[in-house]
């Protein structure tokens, strides 16, 4: 039971940290309408009056793209299968969009010209083979993987999510999380224009592009201009990444008998209106490939041009009122993806609920847990170290409780002490004018020597928040942290949680 006090606004979604239950379907998402009145870019896409509350009412209402990678094993089948053979099972079935999707087999003329270089030749489900040393680099035990998770391939052919939309209401809304397990994913519309509007859940400066390349737990919500003819569009999902390549598929569907007017709480129109799809459309000026590349001109939402709206520049603190935390992520083996060198271990089962006896914190490591008082700056410093031998996807780590300004990230190690001294001394990739304000912050990918990212909050919710990879094998193997915010702060635990003990 949660009983909490909405006080953001915006697209967010909840999930289990426990093992690796998200994987098995432990999620949801939350949409929290603005309060009427607030501020928005609206009006940097159109001053046209009626664009500007045709947007206002596609926000109140959206579509939702709950998209996420699926697997037919456990997630218990998964871990089982990575110490069984050690070799990470790096090899998905499909990709799902609010629950609907399709194993999808691809031809060979459609698979072999996009699979990356690094991979050579894929199997048929777009999977590196588990005998590539590259993308497996610690060996493991190839020959014994079991086929139907790295080879066998069956096309299905179940039902497609389908968005309706009526041309009369001008503007549509989206809102889409990437809620998958392992990949990163790149959505698009054919033929449609996306407006993003805010990114985590908060509004950015309009950013116009043809997709949106999303990583694992990233929020974004935009608009499309509905001026197009009466017909169906293909909406693309696809897994962008180096080991497999991977696409999952829905349909917009305009429809002048479609309401004008949403409602999140009405019931889903009759199948008269809202037809049942079984397969795509004929494409109709796609701008994404089956591994989500871009097809000729189609421009990807460049992150660098994320700006808060309004402007929302970082807080300069002095020396005194910041506490640097330096976190060094390293793989060191096959089951050993580590921040500060340590592993985070989860409380037994039988553990009694921290909730219930805050001491158990006193356990958890020194090395990965970070204290701060209320009202302090933190500073976090992370640098990855490839190669020798293993490779680096992109990490994306995200922070719980308040959010950050994401300073900055670049190649190469990180030779300073703070954020400061890198400032002073002109470290190129550092952003301390606009930087996107988030909760969420992407290492680049690694394929030899060292990248880094740097972020800072004010400790102004006081409490344990968990900062962790979001890559669930990753952070199931412990790559994670806690950091104690405001701890001079901490509330009581309410009585009607602990009435219930």
């Amino acid at each position: 039971m949660y009983n909490w006090t909405a006080t953001q606004m915006g697209y967010h979604w909840y999930h289990s940290h426990q093992h690796l239950q998200v994987d098995d379907g432990l999620r949801g998402d939350i949409y929290l309408r603005p309060k009427p009145g607030r501020e928005n870019p609206f009006s940097l896409i159109s001053s046209n009056a009626a664009d500007l509350a045709a947007m206002k009412a596609a926000e109140q209402n959206p579509h939702k793209l709950f998209i996420y990678d699926w697997k037919h094993k456990t997630a218990d089948e998964y871990m089982q299968e990575w110490k069984r053979t050690m070799v990470e099972p790096l090899c998905l079935d499909d990709i799902l969009i609010n629950g609907k999707g399709q194993v999808i087999c691809p031809s060979r003329q459609i698979l072999d010209p996009v699979v990356h270089p690094t991979v050579g030749k894929a199997t048929d489900k777009g999977c590196a083979f588990p005998n590539n040393t590259k993308v497996f680099p610690y060996g493991g035990d190839p020959n014994s993987v079991k086929p139907e998770i790295f080879y066998q391939c069956k096309n299905t052919t179940t039902e497609l999510e389908v968005f309706q939309v009526n041309p009369a209401s001008k503007w549509a809304a989206f809102n889409v999380v990437n809620a998958a397990s392992i990949w990163d994913l790149r959505v698009s519309i054919d033929n449609h224009t996306l407006y993003t509007f805010a990114a985590d859940g908060s509004y950015i400066r309009p950013i116009e592009s043809e997709f949106i390349g999303i990583p694992i737990g990233e929020r974004f919500q935009f608009f499309i201009k509905l001026d197009k003819p009466l017909k169906d569009y293909t909406v693309r999902v696809a897994a962008s990444v180096l080991p497999q390549r991977l696409s999952g598929f829905a349909v917009l569907q305009y429809n002048a008998k479609a309401p004008v007017k949403r409602d999140l709480l009405a019931i889903e129109p009759p199948t008269k209106v809202k037809r049942t799809v079984y397969s795509t459309p004929h494409p109709k000026n796609p701008y994404i490939d089956y591994a989500g590349q871009a097809i000729g001109s189609a421009r990807e939402l460049n992150s660098l041009d994320i700006k808060p709206f309004p402007a929302n520049p970082p807080p300069k603190p002095s020396a005194d009122q910041i506490v640097t935390i330096r976190l060094d992520a390293e793989r060191t083996s096959e089951l050993g993806w580590f921040l500060n060198n340590r592993t985070w271990t989860e409380l037994p089962d039988s553990a009694t609920p921290l909730l219930f006896d805050y001491n158990q914190a006193n356990a958890i490591d020194s090395h990965l847990k970070f204290t701060s008082l209320k009202g302090q700056y933190v500073d976090v410093i992370m640098v990855v170290t490839s190669g020798n031998p293993s490779l680096h996807p992109p990490h994306p780590i995200h922070k719980h409780g308040v959010k950050a300004w994401y300073l900055g990230w670049g190649s190469g190690g990180f030779p300073y002490k703070t954020v400061a001294e890198a400032q002073a001394a002109g470290l190129a990739g550092l952003n301390m004018v606009d930087p996107q304000y988030r909760d969420t912050f992407v290492t680049p990918p690694g394929l030899g020597g060292q990248n880094w990212i740097a972020f800072r909050f004010q400790s102004t919710d006081p409490g344990p928040m968990f900062m962790h990879c979001h890559i669930d094998p990753h952070l199931a193997v412990g790559m994670a942290v806690v950091l104690l915010e405001g701890i001079d702060h901490w509330p009581t635990t309410p009585s009607y949680y602990t009435s219930q003990h």
